[in-house]
């Protein structure tokens, strides 16, 4: 017997339209979550004596936005904080993130980022026009952020994440008058 064909409710459309997005939506999260540039961006700022807060734009708009308080000076050159930046994001990349280390590993990398960070500041501190004053506060910003940046490949568990976020599906279900539909599971499971 042929079934009569019915026209999608506007429900069932909505739903079809949101597929996509929802699918550009994860891969916008997945690529956010794997990059580094955020991580030390906020130390990059602080280096350059700015702080984040509220500001008011050539319109006399109040919005949140980096800025260098009135008195307030860098505590290095450019120079100095390109270099510092850089050698910084070594270990901070998505290939770390989505990498199996150890707690041992992630303890050695970071105290070895540490002796880098203390040799280059001590052999360039006056090149990078840095107070000798501020060497632990510019180490310390720095790995402070690497240590849970590292973190996050610690017994696989970014790689764990993103698989946990893969297996988010998209299953038929029936209403209470028997219509079948698609919908939004979380909690099934794809078939490979």
């Amino acid at each position: 017997m042929d079934e009569e064909f019915s026209a999608p409710s506007e429900a069932e459309m909505e739903l079809n339209r949101s597929l996509p997005m929802a699918a550009t939506q994860d891969a916008n999260l997945t690529m956010w979550q794997l990059s580094s540039e955020e991580i030390l961006e906020g130390a990059e700022h602080r280096l350059r004596g700015e702080i984040f807060g509220l500001v008011k734009d050539n319109e006399q708009n109040i919005k949140r936005a980096w800025y260098c308080p009135t008195g307030s000076r860098p505590l290095m050159n450019e120079l100095g904080i390109r270099q510092i930046i850089n050698l910084a994001s070594n270990n901070i990349d998505k290939i770390t993130f989505l990498s199996n280390l150890s707690e041992e590993q992630i303890l050695m990398m970071t105290k070895e980022t540490h002796k880098d960070l203390a040799q280059l500041i001590s052999r360039n501190h006056r090149l990078y026009e840095l107070d000798k004053s501020n060497f632990n506060v510019v180490i310390s910003m720095i790995v402070f952020r690497i240590f849970p940046a590292l973190m996050r490949a610690w017994n696989e568990g970014e790689r764990k994440h993103l698989r946990t976020v893969e297996r988010r599906g998209y299953t038929y279900s029936g209403d209470s008058e028997g219509k079948k539909g698609l919908s939004f599971n979380p909690f099934a499971k794809r078939d490979k």
